[in-house]
């Protein structure tokens, strides 16, 4: 039998205990969590609890949060909605992960991956991994809650934060990590080559090669914009009915445009069928037969910075056509503004 989690709602029918009651339900129904509210205002079970202030808000029998009108209410809120959804860990809410060092690469690329789980309405877990134990540990906490309280727009808006701190080799458990998380995306900040592998950056090739997660690889100087154009080579139907209602997914929040390349001169669905399938789901998907026909290039405009917001490429792609690994070694090496996007 699924539990059924209390959520209890401490005060008067005020208009920010409405707003309370509208926010646990959003959230609690896209985590598919099975729930009920209950809402007390008996005044001498406030002052028999030794309520801080109401409204206030309680999981069961557990802990019981203050919200408290005024400035601080929603930087309230927010941390208790996130300590009682990650009681579950946050339920069925899509979770991309970022690796973080302290770096800026690392910082870059937990930046762009909260901005992007802010957009799909998934939970940003951020993993900082240490080798000597509780060396990092609190510098971590401090910055992430720094940001997480610190979010320019609405801050109930923002994706929010899941801390997680590691002990042990950074490669190896960083991969462990990930493959415990399940997650939706893992975003790394990459800086390119380099003669120290004791950083989260330097592990972006091994990670592709050893995970079969879908990894978004932010190169250093590439910052996050609102997405325009999603750039997705593919060989045949059987990898855009693999991958593509993944990256229709990334561009609905903005609007963006996704074109596809054809990259192969083999036998393939026309493109007028292609498209009338697809643009069913999503109508922002065109079609460019510009592709990697052997091993001829793709026209260099069609990825550049200007328009490419992001790059998706099959994995299967980038192992099997020679222009699209040397694609992948240039934003590995740090040579590309274009984020990455390795899908499997």
């Amino acid at each position: 039998m699924i539990e059924t989690k209390t959520l209890k709602i401490y005060g008067t029918e005020s208009q920010g205990q409405l707003f309370i009651e509208s926010l646990i339900h959003k959230y609690f129904e896209k985590a598919e969590l099975n729930y009920k509210i209950e809402k007390i205002n008996d005044l001498s079970l406030f002052i028999d609890l030794k309520l801080e202030s109401i409204p206030s808000i309680q999981l069961d029998d557990g802990t019981i949060y203050p919200i408290k009108d005024g400035n601080y209410f929603k930087q309230n809120l927010r941390k208790a909605l996130s300590e009682i959804l990650q009681k579950d860990n946050f339920g069925q809410l899509k979770k991309i992960v970022v690796p973080f060092d302290f770096s800026e690469s690392s910082i870059n690329a937990f930046m762009y991956a909260h901005r992007l789980a802010t957009s799909i309405d998934a939970v940003t877990q951020v993993s900082h991994i240490d080798t000597a134990a509780g060396k990092n540990k609190d510098k971590f906490n401090n910055f992430i809650s720094q940001v997480d309280i610190d979010w320019n727009s609405d801050i109930l808006e923002a994706s929010l934060i899941k801390k997680q701190y590691l002990l042990g080799p950074i490669k190896e458990t960083l991969i462990k990590s990930v493959l415990s998380s399940n997650p939706h995306l893992l975003v790394i900040g990459n800086r390119g080559n380099s003669k120290t592998l004791n950083h989260i950056g330097s592990t972006a090739t091994l990670i592709l090669k050893e995970l079969n997660t879908r990894v978004l690889i932010i190169p250093e100087n590439a910052k996050f914009t609102r997405l325009k154009n999603i750039v997705f080579p593919y060989q045949n139907e059987e990898q855009l009915n693999t991958h593509l209602d993944f990256v229709i997914d990334i561009a609905k929040p903005f609007n963006a445009q996704i074109t596809l390349l054809k990259a192969t001169n083999g036998k393939d669905i026309s493109p007028t069928t292609l498209l009338n399938k697809w643009q069913s789901a999503y109508k922002n998907i065109s079609y460019n037969d510009e592709g990697c026909h052997s091993e001829l290039n793709v026209s260099p405009h069609i990825i550049s910075p200007e328009n490419a917001s992001m790059l998706t490429i099959p994995k299967e792609l980038s192992l099997n056509c020679s222009y699209y690994q040397n694609l992948e070694n240039s934003v590995l090496q740090n040579n590309s503004k274009i984020p990455y996007l390795s899908l499997r």
